[in-house]
């Protein structure tokens, strides 16, 4: 999923953090967001509890 829309991220703690190397218009900063929520969905929920 990443790899498409052309963006790093990494896990810190509990935080997913995640960045591109350009400069973007809002409209595409909004769709790299919506990648990464979809990323964070398919981690289990123990992943951000500790647990």
């Amino acid at each position: 999923m990443t790899a498409d829309a052309k963006m790093g991220w990494r896990l810190h703690q509990n935080q997913m953090i995640g960045w591109v190397k350009e400069r973007k218009p809002y409209e595409k900063v909004v769709g790299l967001a919506e990648v990464m929520a979809d990323v964070v969905a398919q981690f289990p929920e123990s992943a951000w509890t500790g647990l």
